[in-house]
């Protein structure tokens, strides 16, 4: 009886040591993300009419950027700016530009309209992340040209 009572006694240690553990990563955890909230918080915001990068030309109010698109491998992740990336959803990220900016775009005769909620793309050279509804409503991959302007 000695043997068996000091064997759960030992693994009631173990799994009190493994709670602790656990609330330990849970309270660094939160501070992490409170931490990056309030960078979320700081981000200037700035004019969503300003160019958006070097690459970025203007021809009748359209303008022209170069861009790509994710998704997965981000699915189920958090967004900079609020909700989860699914496969259908119709956003873009952006380096600058404030969350909830409705953007229009148009490639090879289609349009859709996206809305900021993510940072990115963190390629040189490149404007804009298309999400992966966005990417799909233009029947864009891979990465292109698309025409774009701020409605």
């Amino acid at each position: 009886a000695t043997t068996a009572a000091e064997h759960w006694r030992e693994r009631a240690e173990d799994a009190s040591a493994t709670a602790a553990a656990i609330r330990d990563d849970n309270t660094a955890l939160k501070a992490e993300v409170a931490r990056l909230q309030q960078m979320k918080r700081t981000v200037p915001a700035t004019s969503s009419v300003k160019q958006a990068s070097s690459t970025t030309s203007s021809t009748a109010g359209w303008q022209t950027a170069k861009v790509s698109w994710y998704g997965p491998g981000f699915y189920g992740n958090t967004m900079a700016g609020g909700g989860v990336l699914t496969t259908s959803s119709m956003v873009v990220a952006h380096r600058t530009m404030a969350f909830g900016t409705r953007i229009e775009f148009r490639y090879k005769g289609r349009t859709c309209i996206a809305v900021v909620n993510d940072r990115g793309p963190f390629i040189a050279g490149r404007t804009f992340d298309l999400g992966p509804g966005t990417a799909k409503a233009l029947g864009f991959s891979g990465v292109g040209t698309v025409e774009w302007r701020v409605v």
